[in-house]
């Protein structure tokens, strides 16, 4: 009995110990992913949170934008997969198919809404990986 409650002690203080390790010298948790702001598809007028998420590996940041004809009707804002970047889709929403267009960027928060998309596009030099990408201009 001596001895378990001995061990129990020492397991106790090192798990205390460690935790306050990690409290002092957090890890970093992006290294294996972007961080981008994120909302899911919804009509175009309504507000998002400020809520990040964090991508997986082969993922870039990406606003998206749906389109009923030529009328822009629906955003999303996320990650997705690298093949996407500058494609468009067909998706449906609320029962309506919608015309999707994926823009992406490839650094930390780089798809921050609300913004302005300047349709220029090029490939981008600080991110070999990226596919084509647009240039996002916070307001």
């Amino acid at each position: 009995r001596v001895i378990l409650c001995f061990w129990l002690l020492q397991a106790s203080f090192l798990k205390s110990s460690l935790l306050c390790i990690l409290q002092l010298f957090p890890i970093n948790m992006t290294s294996s992913g972007l961080l981008c702001y994120y909302c899911p598809l919804q009509d175009r007028d309504k507000s998002c949170l400020n809520v990040t998420t964090q991508c997986l590996p082969r993922e870039h940041c990406s606003s998206s934008w749906g389109h009923y004809g030529s009328v822009h009707m629906v955003s999303a804002h996320g990650c997705v997969a690298q093949d996407l970047c500058g494609s468009y889709q067909m998706l449906m929403h609320k029962g309506v198919s919608f015309n999707v267009t994926y823009i992406c960027c490839c650094h930390d928060q780089c798809n921050r809404p609300p913004h302005i998309l300047v349709r220029v596009w090029f490939i981008l030099s600080h991110c070999s990986a990226c596919n084509l990408g647009a240039i996002l201009v916070p307001l």
